[in-house]
């Protein structure tokens, strides 16, 4: 079951500090968690085991390093994407692990990948990004139900345009489009092995399931 961290070595808090993702994570409403400022997240220090923090209004969520097949499905959607966005001369701009999407001073999310159009980076105006067109998630075992749930529905209210669910597990890709910004899952579509994902942001670009899955 999802459990409150009391004894992880690199902060010497109390015991409501964070929530720790696992195979089995719910979602943990008590008033005893402690909510956190973005001020007071980014003072935090790094993760000894590199493990990922983000925050979701003003809770910490933290999920461990993912593993290499997770590593080797980003590093092919990201080849996939460049080569696309390269060769179409788009003036969007992709993002990798590590950049993040903000939205007021309680929540800092860190997809996979996200990509912004060239029209949504000049309405940022130089600021940090708190929407995107495209955010990719890569499930894992220990984050999935979290990717699924809490994250996509934050994602949801940030009006992100495509959410992508890539499941190794299940050798799918799960699209799920908000193409009228009203901040709700419009329509839901399921890629399997032998189909060709294709994108309403990124018109004309194309990916080979068995391709992202090969390995």
């Amino acid at each position: 079951m999802i459990g409150i961290s009391l004894t992880n070595p690199f902060f010497q808090i109390d015991s409501t500090y964070m929530i720790i993702i696992e195979p089995s994570f719910l979602i943990n409403s008590s008033p005893l968690v402690k909510t956190y400022t973005l001020e007071e997240f980014f003072d935090l220090p790094e993760p000894t085991d590199h493990s990922k923090l983000e925050l979701i209004h003003g809770v910490l969520y933290m999920s461990p390093m993912p593993d290499w097949r997770h590593s080797t499905i980003v590093e092919i959607i990201n080849r996939a994407l460049l080569t696309f966005i390269i060769h179409s001369k788009s003036k969007g701009k992709l993002y990798s692990p590590r950049a993040g999407i903000k939205t007021g001073t309680h929540t800092w999310v860190e997809p996979d990948l996200f990509y912004l159009s060239s029209e949504l980076l000049n309405s940022f105006s130089g600021e940090m990004p708190h929407t995107a067109d495209i955010v990719i998630e890569v499930l894992s075992l220990s984050t999935e139900k979290y990717d699924k749930t809490t994250k996509a529905d934050t994602y949801e209210a940030l009006d992100i345009r495509e959410l992508w669910l890539v499941d190794p597990q299940d050798k799918t890709i799960e699209i799920r489009e908000n193409l009228s910004s009203n901040k709700k899952w419009e329509k839901r579509v399921v890629y399997e092995m032998g189909d060709t994902l294709q994108s309403k942001i990124l018109e004309g670009f194309e990916l080979l399931i068995g391709e992202v899955f090969k390995n």
